[in-house]
């Protein structure tokens, strides 16, 4: 959901971006939904050139395909990302 987004987005460091892929195949940078995957590569490439570079964050909820999950890893690596980390849930159940 759009709040749990917002609440794991607030967990990050402001400089770190968050990337999230929903069921449905959705990209989220920072809690906004990005149009498709095209846009996704965009904004990749915009923050490949930044200096420092950010460290991108990619979640999933749990019902996401890890295939999903593995080739947004590698688009941020095309893209020319450098960090990329993930950002896991406790077991809440």
């Amino acid at each position: 959901s759009q709040e749990e987004l917002a609440f794991y987005d607030a967990l990050t460091k402001p400089e770190n971006i968050t990337i999230a892929v929903d069921v449905d195949g959705n990209y989220y940078w920072n809690a906004s939904r990005l149009a498709d995957k095209a846009d996704l590569l965009s904004h990749l490439k915009t923050i490949a050139t930044k200096e420092p570079q950010p460290e991108i964050q990619v979640r999933g909820d749990k019902d996401v395909r890890f295939e999903a999950l593995g080739t947004l890893i590698v688009d941020c690596q095309r893209a020319g990302i450098m960090k990329v980390g993930f950002i896991t849930e406790p077991n809440r159940g």
